[in-house]
C-alpha cells in the first residue's frame, strides 16, 4: 500500500491523474476492510476512518507539506529575526564598552596629572623646609 501511495504521489506531480486514478481503485481492491468496521488489513484506525488513500489524503498530504512549510518559513523568520536583535544588541553593547574604555582612559590620566602636581608640589614644600632647615 505504501508503495502505491508513492507512486500515486510520483504519478500526480508528473501529471499522469488517469494512471494515478487506476493505481488507486486497485490499491483499494487490494485492502481488506473488516465488517466490523475500523479494522484495515488487520490494523484498527486511530479515528475510525478508513485508512484507504484517495483525492482528499492527497489534499491533505499537500495541505501538510503546506502548513510545514509555512511553519518552518515562520521559524526562519523568527531566527533572522532574533539574530538582528543579538547583532543591533552586540553593536550597542560595543559602542558602550568603548565609550566605557575612553572615559576610564580620560579619567586615569586626568588622575595621573593631578598626582605629578600633587607630587611636584610637595617635593617643592619639602624643598622649602629642607633650606628653612638648613637656615636655622
Amino acid at each position: 500500500v505504501m508503495e502505491e501511495l508513492e507512486k500515486l504521489r510520483q504519478d500526480t506531480e508528473h501529471g499522469n491523474n488517469n494512471t494515478a486514478n487506476n493505481r488507486t481503485q486497485n490499491s483499494s481492491d487490494q485492502v481488506r476492510v473488516s465488517p466490523e468496521g475500523g479494522l484495515v488489513n488487520g490494523f484498527m484506525s486511530s479515528d475510525g476512518e478508513s485508512l484507504i488513500p484517495g483525492p482528499m489524503d492527497q489534499d491533505t498530504h499537500q495541505s501538510g507539506e503546506e502548513t510545514i512549510l509555512s511553519s518552518l518559513r515562520d521559524q526562519l523568520r523568527q531566527c533572522q529575526s532574533r539574530v538582528h536583535y543579538l547583532e543591533t544588541a552586540l553593536q550597542q553593547h560595543h559602542a558602550h564598552a568603548h565609550h566605557i574604555l575612553t572615559v576610564t582612559r580620560e579619567q586615569h590620566a586626568a588622575e595621573v596629572q593631578n598626582l605629578e602636581a600633587m607630587m611636584a608640589a610637595t617635593q617643592q614644600m619639602l624643598g622649602q623646609h629642607i633650606a628653612k632647615y638648613k637656615d636655622q
